[in-house]
Formats: structure tokens, C-alpha cells, sequence
């Protein structure tokens, strides 16, 4: 399998789900950070994880944490077309490029994740 997009190659998850390079289908590990490697180490190619990461987290349920809103948080759900979870907004059927795409237009400076602990963990 080699698969490019836009001169990167592209990142895919393969039966055992494991993170493969799309161009020499080595596994890809994160570091101690947690971050995944910006290029192939075995190959060298650049990686394009976008596919990959909305296929993983297309119509995910999304926490995200209002840091520099003050208001009611019902209010601030109801607006953006969320629920209230655990003190977080609570966003169903977006991935995150949608929520951060929402958040921003409506000038909230936020933290999401896919639990309401790891969103309010951002909270420091």
C-alpha cells in the first residue's frame, strides 16, 4: 500500500489497528510526550494524518472546556447547539475541526477532548 496526498504519505490503521505509514507500512509509535512523529522514522516521508484522524473521530462525542466565558454554560450550550456534561459543553455527531471551527467563530478560547476530564485536564 502507498497511498500520498499532497506530497505526504498518508497514515492509515490496519486490521489489528495499528498506525501504519501509507508509504512503507511500518507501525508508528508516539513518543513520551504522546505526540505522533511528524515524519516516517523507518521511510522519512512526511505524514498526512488528516484522513486518518477524521475517520477515527468523525461523528465522536466532544467535551470542550469555555475558558474565558464567564456566563451561564446552559445558555452557552443552547447557543452552540451543545448539552452540559460535567461542567463541559458536550458536542455529538462533529469532529474536532468543527467544534474548533465553532468555538472560534463565536470568540470562545477553549480546550476540547473526548472525555470531560481529559477537556477540563487543559483547564490549568
Amino acid at each position: 500500500m502507498s497511498e500520498w496526498k499532497n506530497g505526504k504519505s498518508v497514515v492509515y490503521e490496519d486490521r489489528h489497528g495499528n498506525t501504519r505509514c501509507g508509504a512503507c507500512c511500518s507501525p508508528l509509535w508516539c513518543n513520551d510526550n504522546g505526540d505522533m512523529p511528524d515524519t516516517c522514522p523507518q521511510c522519512g516521508a512526511p505524514l498526512d494524518y488528516s484522513p486518518y484522524n477524521a475517520e477515527r473521530h468523525a461523528n465522536s462525542t466532544i467535551f470542550a472546556v469555555a475558558m474565558n466565558y464567564f456566563g451561564n454554560l446552559s445558555e452557552l450550550a443552547a447557543h452552540l447547539g451543545a448539552s452540559v456534561v460535567d461542567d463541559t459543553l458536550c458536542f455529538t455527531g462533529l469532529n474536532g475541526s468543527q467544534v474548533s471551527a465553532l468555538m472560534e467563530a463565536n470568540g470562545i478560547d477553549y480546550n476540547y477532548a473526548y472525555t470531560p476530564e481529559e477537556a477540563r485536564s487543559f483547564d490549568d
